[in-house]
């Protein structure tokens, strides 16, 4: 629900047509695949292959960045250093909870119930 008001400074306006359940398997397949390949490439591969020669805190605050700067695009219509600021900020959580658990599982998860609502915003906005 607060999606649309969280998304508009960053996408425009984003009305949701989301009483259609049938939406709901694309949206999950597409969460899935979009969280194991970011999370295993930021937090997997980057982040392992990093910490030799960065240290783990460089290398958790690079694929940080990385993470950030890969967040950036066309479709990004408000302010993109305070977009690539908040995605480099959770790749900085993401990173430190994978080091600490030593598991991409709660990151995974998490961006996986994040990418279903992103999912929507995309493929189900109401045509204006």
């Amino acid at each position: 629900w607060i999606g649309p008001l969280l998304a508009r400074p960053f996408f425009g306006d984003v009305g949701l047509a989301t009483g259609d359940l049938r939406a709901l398997i694309p949206a999950v397949l597409f969460a899935v695949a979009n969280a194991a390949l970011e999370e295993t490439e930021f937090r997997g591969a980057l982040l392992g292959w990093s910490t030799p020669a960065l240290g783990l805190t460089g290398a958790v605050l690079g694929q940080a960045a990385v993470f950030g700067f890969a967040h950036l695009g066309a479709d990004v219509t408000g302010p993109a250093l305070l977009l690539w600021l908040g995605m480099a900020a959770s790749g900085v959580v993401a990173g430190l909870v994978a080091v600490r658990s030593r598991s991409l599982l709660l990151p995974f998860t998490v961006h996986l119930a994040l990418d279903v609502p992103l999912f929507y915003a995309y493929a189900c906005r109401v045509a204006t």
